[in-house]
Parts: structure tokens; sequence; C-alpha cells
């Protein structure tokens, strides 16, 4: 009976890794979809800056090595 609680377990413990990793894939592409889709929104939380255009345009600008201020 040891043997059919431990291949239970193990199968569960399985799933619950298998599913993590499915649960953070899927989180990552739809936090893409929702910053391409409203990236006004999220671009400062992404640690972007939202830049003005003088055509009355804008876009988000994510700094790569921040210039000293």
């Amino acid at each position: 009976m040891t043997l059919v609680w431990r291949v239970g377990a193990s199968m569960l413990a399985t799933g619950a890794v298998i599913g993590a990793l499915v649960m953070a894939w899927i989180q990552g592409r739809g936090d893409a979809r929702e910053f391409r889709q409203f990236p006004s929104i999220y671009c400062g939380t992404a640690g972007g800056q939202v830049v003005d255009q003088d055509n009355g345009s804008s876009y988000c600008a994510i700094w790569i090595n921040r210039p000293d201020q």
C-alpha cells in the first residue's frame, strides 16, 4: 500500500510543478499582451518613461543604462 501512496504523491508533485510552470508562462505572455495594448498605463511600472513628441504622438522609452543625474 505504501508504494501506491508514493506513486500518487509523486504524480501529484509532478502535476503541481508542471502547473506552476504553465501558469508562469501564461502570466508572462498575458503581461506582454496587456503592455502592448495599453502601453501608456504600464510604461511607468515597467521601468519606462512616456516621451511626448512635437506632432502629438508619444512612445514608451525603456532605459537600458540610465544617464547620471
